[in-house]
């Protein structure tokens, strides 16, 4: 299972991450850094995905660009440690990188792909698909 940790050595590795939607790889932040995570794009290094974790209850999921969730739950194999600049993304608010966009809620984060609206609801304690 991907972690975060392997995911931020990888975007680590990379000179700069552009700001736009054509970024490659971001990483964000709930305001209450419970959630953590990684929306990556047309990046030879890194499978399209857009990836979240919650810290409190240690559960992770992962979103392909075909739509299929990736589900790990209540394990520490499951999380770990972004980079530190990871940037705070307020509630209310969206990042989107190439095909994804991921917004952030008072009740959680949300994250689809935006041409078919499928993706996932995490917040602290489950994940829920979106349809």
């Amino acid at each position: 299972m991907r972690t975060l940790l392997s995911l931020a050595a990888a975007a680590l590795l990379a000179a700069t991450i552009p700001t736009t939607a054509s970024a490659r790889s971001v990483f964000i932040a709930s305001p209450t850094r419970n959630l953590g995570c990684q929306i990556v794009d047309n990046d030879a290094r890194l499978r399209p995905s857009a990836y979240c974790q919650s810290y409190a209850s240690r559960t992770s999921v992962t979103l392909s660009k075909d739509g299929r969730l990736r589900v790990c739950r209540r394990s520490m194999r499951c999380i770990g440690d972004g980079p530190p600049e990871t940037r705070v993304l307020p509630y209310g608010r969206s990042r989107t990188v190439g095909r994804f966009r991921c917004t952030s809620r008072r009740d959680g984060m949300r994250c689809v792909i935006r041409a078919s609206g499928k993706g996932f609801h995490i917040d602290r304690t489950r994940v829920r698909p979106v349809r």
